[in-house]
């Protein structure tokens, strides 16, 4: 959802006595074109959560915003992509306030300023986060990252390049750490710590002073500090405590060995003398992984955002605590055959169809997928998986990429399933999952086959979370027939050369969510034969296919909502024959070639509502088949008396790297 108000100051305002506190803002585009502030949080507020979101373009003076405020506490700002701000990505000064996974970048002032005279803003924590070319137009000044007026705040794990400044420790800045950094090509220096001690009345005129002080007690340690003409600016600091540091005028200024600084790919590679040379620092607030979320070292830390990856890394927080997980990476490790000592991520198999050979005995186990491209045919039917025991997907056996890794299956071609992974052991190959992660998808490549994911008779309880399946060779990208209780989230099908999913025979509870199929040469998702009963897709978009967005025959329950269908070849929305008790509800359908939404006779107990259907090439809604139809718009303008709003859902808005 897109939102864009006409003028004033802020797309969204949270402050005084508004009472705002343990909300969740998700997956929202924030868009400040019109105002000078994008999202302003500050009195009383607490304990609000935005993930997933977009702010952006924020431009009626310098001293704009993305996030800003005064006063509030306990705020959470996640996966969050802050961008093309005239004036400071975020300018706030809330208490304990936690910033995680952000990517802020492109902003005229610093992309965080910390700062409030009138109280402290301790606690504040900063980490996994890009944070790059901020700075450049804005009278105040700007870089990455200031600091001012709060104790005991942390900034770690982040990647902080190509500002003016990089970090700015200032004014009564008190214990703040700053470590495990890569700061690189900062335009004006690195880092500098700095302040003055003067006595500051707050509010004007009230006769009440504060003592504002230079900072104190600062720790700044196991970063890697390059690439700027000035490296460590400290003024004035008491008591700071600077060591285990990567610069040329620090503790160790041998190479840092970047994988390649010129395209901001800082994971340090073999012979960086950032290897064992900083301290462990998990005092500092439990801190043991890396930006990617590899655990550091037992002995002595990396120096920066990364920890060197020696091809496995030891297990990281969601590893199964039974021990009985499979690794598998093509490098590093003592590499190994056997299923028990590739439980230990330092010896893993090397090949995927070995690593599934572990997998047949015990349900619910675990396969860590490394780093790297798979060239396998993989067929249950010929290698076996032991599915999970059920009942419901907590005890499921999942193949999983490990960390972010980048994973990708791509077989040649398979003569005898057809399917770059098909799952054709009936039952057994049940409570099921495959994951990626939101950084990178694993990638399932049907390019040299006829499917990408083949479901056979008698699959159940299957789920793909974060899986891309593109380029469905000759035919789909997910073949089903007699399957039940399915699920897609957080998923891509792309490029399949006839439909991006197509079902045969009986198939039952089939979940789409948050999902994408697009460029599919055929319909996107296509009830080809028998019967199709109970399937949802939300908060999910089909679009570019070549045949149409979505077509039902036979069956009862389909639930299509929060979804838009768009920019197909043929019909949005095809609703045949035999189909029956069908709701379409709070979705978009938008520039289809044919009609937008056509229900033909013999489709009966068909609900349109709070619906879009407009610029189709077609008619916008063909009603053959007598649907109850409330609150629909064939022009593109919304029901002001509607009582929910269709929305244009936003895919997987998570952001990591500019």
């Amino acid at each position: 959802m897109i939102l864009q108000p006409f003028g004033g100051n802020a797309v969204l305002s949270l402050e005084q006595t508004g009472n705002f506190a343990w909300m969740t803002f998700e997956r929202l585009i924030f868009d400040g074109v019109n105002t000078q502030g994008v999202a302003h949080i500050a009195g009383d507020t607490h304990h609000l959560r935005f993930r997933n979101c977009e702010l952006k373009n924020s431009h009626v003076d310098g001293n704009s915003h993305g996030f800003g405020g005064s006063g509030g506490h306990h705020h959470e700002f996640l996966h969050t992509y802050i961008h093309h701000v005239t004036g400071y990505g975020a300018y706030f000064s809330g208490a304990d306030s936690v910033w995680d996974h952000m990517t802020i970048v492109d902003n005229g002032g610093y992309g965080l300023h910390f700062y409030d005279k009138a109280s402290h803003i301790d606690n504040t924590v900063v980490r996994n986060s890009v944070i790059a070319r901020n700075g450049f137009n804005n009278q105040f000044g700007g870089g990455g990252i200031v600091l001012f007026h709060g104790a005991n705040q942390q900034v770690y794990n982040n990647l902080i390049y190509n500002n003016f400044e990089g970090v700015g420790i200032r004014s009564s800045c008190e214990n703040c750490k700053v470590y495990n950094n890569t700061i690189y090509g900062n335009q004006f220096r690195a880092i500098q710590i700095f302040g003055e001690t003067f006595d500051y009345e707050y509010p004007p005129g009230s006769g009440i002073f504060r003592r504002i002080r230079p900072p104190t007690d600062i720790k700044l340690q196991n970063n890697i500090l390059l690439n700027s003409p000035q490296i460590i600016d400290n003024q004035n600091g008491i008591g700071t405590v600077i060591s285990n540091n990567l610069c040329p005028t620090c503790d160790f200024t041998g190479p840092p060995n970047f994988e390649d600084a010129a395209n901001a790919k800082f994971k340090i590679t073999a012979g960086s003398d950032a290897i064992n040379h900083g301290i462990t620092l998990s005092s500092y607030g439990g801190v043991t992984t890396d930006y990617d979320g590899n655990t550091r070292n037992q002995g002595p830390w990396d120096i920066g955002a990364y920890a060197f990856n020696q091809g496995v890394q030891p297990c990281p927080p969601n590893c199964p605590p039974s021990g009985n997980a499979i690794h598998v990476a093509q490098v590093g490790g003592t590499p190994t055959t056997d299923c028990v000592a590739a439980e230990n991520p330092l010896t893993p198999i090397r090949t995927l169809t070995d690593g599934l050979k572990c997998m047949h005995l015990t349900p619910g186990k675990t396969l860590w997928l490394h780093a790297g491209t798979y060239a396998e045919c993989l067929d249950t039917s010929v290698t076996p998986l032991k599915g999970g025991a059920g009942p419901s997907f907590t005890t499921a056996t999942t193949i999983s990429t490990w960390g972010t890794d980048l994973v990708t299956i791509r077989p040649g071609a398979c003569a005898q399933s057809g399917g770059a992974f098909a799952l054709k052991n009936g039952a057994a190959d049940s409570f099921l999952i495959f994951r990626g992660s939101a950084t990178n998808r694993l990638v399932i490549d049907g390019i040299n086959n006829y499917n990408n994911l083949i479901l056979s008779t008698g699959i159940h309880h299957v789920r793909l979370e974060y899986v891309h399946l593109p380029n469905g060779g000759q035919f789909e990208g997910i073949y089903a027939e007699n399957t039940s209780n399915i699920e897609l989230v957080d998923s891509i099908i792309s490029g399949a050369t006839t439909s991006g999913i197509v079902w045969h025979a009986t198939t039952t509870g089939w979940l789409i969510e948050r999902t994408m199929i697009m460029n599919s040469g055929g319909i996107g998702v296509f009830h080809n034969t028998g019967t199709l009963n109970g399937l949802t897709i939300k908060e999910s978009t089909l679009k570019d296919n070549g045949g149409g967005g979505v077509s039902l025959g036979t069956g009862s329950g389909t639930t299509l909502i929060n979804s838009q269908v768009k920019t197909n070849t043929g019909i949005g929305m095809l609703i045949r024959s035999g189909a029956s008790n069908v709701s379409v509800h709070n979705d978009t359908f938008y520039a289809n070639t044919g009609n937008g939404i056509q229900c033909d006779r013999g489709a009966i107990v068909v609900s349109i509502k709070n619906t879009i259907s407009t610029g189709n090439g077609g008619t916008q809604v063909v009603n053959n088949c007598s649907a109850t139809i409330a609150s629909v718009s064939e022009t593109g303008v919304i029901f002001a008396g509607a009582p929910t709003k269709p929305i244009e859902y936003v895919q997987n808005a998570v952001y990591r790297t500019p």
